[in-house]
């Protein structure tokens, strides 16, 4: 028995490391594919922030000089058809416009709303752009890009902030998102601002 237990032991504790070691490996593994999925849905959020924030049609209409922005340029575009959601704020941060595509329009957009208010910079130049993840009101989660407002030179001063807002779709992301939510307010002029590597 005193031997038995000696081949025994030594092969339960390898047997106990190994199962250790897959778990950490599945577990790291899960954890690259989130972050890989929120810095795809950052990037694109970035991109879309920065071409409708940067941008001649916008910079007026937040100026009030532009009524047909919303008809010709939301209305009539596919960006929304997967479920985007436009938050421009004015420079005092009260709320200018919320546009969805009809089929993806939420009773309310109080939360969003409010989420976009409480991160509206600083920015340190009018191309800058800020990373932020929202909960809406009805608990779908929705990761965004906030940025100024200006021309097409991004010379002229802030007229606003614009945010574009996408939804976090895949459910088993939901629960990563919602423990990173309060640290997920980054800066993408800085290399790390928070617990969640920015690469912009």
């Amino acid at each position: 028995i005193g031997i038995s237990l000696l081949v025994i032991a030594p092969l339960t504790i390898l047997h106990l490391q190994s199962r250790v070691g897959e778990t950490l490996h599945q577990q790291r593994t899960s954890r690259d594919d989130k972050i890989a999925l929120m810095e795809t849905a950052f990037a694109s959020t970035n991109r879309i922030a920065r071409d409708w924030g940067q941008w001649d049609d916008a910079y007026r209409f937040a100026l009030g000089t532009n009524p047909g922005y919303v008809h010709n340029n939301l209305e009539t575009g596919a960006l929304f058809d997967a479920g985007a959601i436009m938050v421009m704020l004015r420079t005092d941060g009260t709320p200018l416009l919320v546009y969805a595509a009809p089929a993806f329009r939420l009773k309310s957009y109080k939360a969003l709303v409010s989420c976009a208010q409480q991160n509206r910079g600083p920015f340190p130049t009018l191309r800058s752009t800020l990373r932020i993840a929202c909960q809406a009101d009805n608990g779908s989660l929705y990761l965004g890009t906030a940025t100024p407002v200006s021309d097409n030179t991004a010379t002229a001063p802030s007229a606003g902030i614009v945010v574009m807002f996408d939804p976090l779709l895949r459910r088993e992301y939901k629960q990563a998102i919602r423990q990173d939510r309060k640290s997920t307010r980054l800066n993408s002029s800085h290399s790390s601002v928070s617990r969640m590597p920015s690469t912009a």
